[in-house]
């Protein structure tokens, strides 16, 4: 449910709705998409205010976590 509100959105809104979401595991996920955002833009030169969350998927390693990829 949470990969589908943020998939497709700047990193930055997704970070937004995570920020303001009740459920358990928002929390978790925008650590990870802060983390994310992070590390594309020191490692790997991208601009940061052009970062999109191309898809979110559950993990099949973990139950209740999310596997993200950024555009």
């Amino acid at each position: 449910m949470l990969g589908r509100q943020i998939s497709g959105k700047p990193i930055d809104h997704a970070i937004m709705q995570m920020q303001f979401s009740e459920k358990r595991a928002s929390s978790r996920i925008k650590s990870m998409l802060a983390t994310a955002k992070l590390h594309a833009s020191v490692y790997k030169k991208m601009d940061p205010l052009k970062l999109i969350v191309c898809e979110c998927i559950p993990s099949a390693s973990s139950a209740g976590h999310l596997a993200c990829a950024l555009c």
